[in-house]
């Protein structure tokens, strides 16, 4: 029968296999591929034991799971015989420690990245998943994770079961490089709440058996990465750096869900997007996993477009800065155009007026773009200088000198 499903596996793209008398591998080596579930009817822990051998999920991606109907199952460990695709023997385990409610079933997948963690649009990404950055940076930070993913998920429970989890993965071959983690023994695993990598990461890494543990099922219905805590994916910011007008006074504002190693935050402005000069230091949290709004208010003297930009820095010095924000306050249009200099996207601001035509000069006056966006690509562009003319729907005429470097 095991050989039966080997070849199932492999030919047929969609199957569901059900064991009601629990799964026993003595061996044999089950390979999921192209959207197969197994479904294991039995309540009890042992619906599933292994001697030796296992399953092996040969895709990159979650499509391939085990469907375990544990419904009201008691304190136990539930084991899936995961293998990797070197034939590692790599068990996840979901030891409950108080029971759900109401007859339901956990779902668990688990798989190596295709390639060794690449950037951003990689296959292997769990669904909901976007990136492996830093939010603070938007640089990756995947070259600090291990090479594989887990799944873990329930339904049907009124309340689910909850206890904790143990990731195994296969050591060196999942953290070799071009990874970068420190040290082994500063591995945790952190969970993908649909929209960003939750801080902070937690579990026990053990380095002779490879493997994190005491991880708790709390936030369990997710994909999960194991990070080095040294460098865990910081999605620190949870609302962008802000400028905005007051008068004459421009305020600047920024929000942290969490901080790790967080030393201190400098705030730099600049009038040309190129000499730029320190303003303001703001002090840090240091470790934080709780909320925090900063603000400052700059007495603006300016008259012209205004950039700001905010430094994190680490209590080792290293460093990770905004993008730039602009801002005019004495205009109540608040016309401007950014960057300029240009590279690339020039953007059009013109406060809460509705655009009706945008014009775009060269040199010698000849028009060589007309349209209704607030953005022009001009990455095509020739270096020089540009005049650009903007139309509301009411009839106010704003041009600009832009500069195309």
């Amino acid at each position: 029968m095991r050989r039966l499903i080997f070849f199932l596996a492999i030919f047929l793209p969609v199957i569901s296999i059900s064991f009601g008398q629990g799964l026993q591998i003595k061996g044999a080596y089950m390979t999921m591929k192209g959207g197969v579930y197994l479904t294991v009817d039995r309540q009890a822990s042992d619906g599933i034991t292994r001697t030796a051998g296992g399953i092996i999920n040969t895709d990159n991606n979650e499509s391939n799971y085990v469907d375990w109907i544990v419904k009201n199952g008691g304190v136990n460990d539930y084991i899936i015989p995961w293998l990797s695709t070197d034939l590692s023997y790599i068990p996840f385990t979901f030891h409950i420690g108080t029971v759900g409610t109401n007859d339901g079933r956990l779902l668990f997948s688990t798989w190596r990245t295709s390639t060794l963690n690449t950037a951003i649009g990689m296959t292997g990404y769990p669904n909901s998943v976007t990136n492996l950055n830093s939010a603070s940076t938007g640089l990756d930070n995947s070259y600090n994770c291990v090479d594989r993913f887990w799944w873990a998920r329930y339904s049907g429970y009124a309340t689910p079961p909850t206890g904790t989890m143990t990731f195994y993965y296969t050591a060196p071959l999942e953290l070799q490089a071009p990874n970068t983690i420190a040290s082994e023994s500063n591995l945790q695993a952190q969970y993908w709440d649909g929209i960003e990598w939750v801080l902070p990461p937690t579990g026990t890494d053990n380095t002779t058996n490879h493997y994190v543990s005491g991880v708790s099922t709390k936030s369990f219905d997710a994909p999960w990465v194991l990070v080095s805590n040294t460098s865990p994916l910081p999605v620190e910011f949870s609302s962008p750096f802000k400028a905005k007008c007051d008068g004459d006074n421009v305020d600047l504002s920024w929000s942290t869900a969490s901080e790790t190693s967080n030393d201190y935050f400098t705030i730099e402005k600049t009038m040309d997007d190129v000499q730029w000069i320190i303003i303001a230091t703001v002090q840090g949290a240091g470790n934080n996993n709780q909320p925090i709004d900063y603000h400052y208010t700059d007495k603006n003297l300016s008259n012209s477009t205004v950039y700001y930009r905010l430094d994190q820095t680490d209590y080792d010095g290293t460093k990770t800065t905004t993008a730039p924000v602009p801002v005019k306050c004495d205009d109540i249009d608040l016309f401007y155009v950014y960057p300029n200099p240009v590279s690339n996207t020039l953007y059009i601001s013109i406060g809460e007026n509705v655009l009706s035509e945008v014009k775009l000069f060269n040199i010698t006056g000849q028009l060589i773009y007309s349209g209704k966006e607030k953005l022009i690509d001009m990455s095509t562009y020739s270096v020089g200088i540009y005049s650009l003319q903007v139309v509301t729907d009411l009839g106010y005429v704003f041009n600009s000198k832009v500069i195309k470097k």
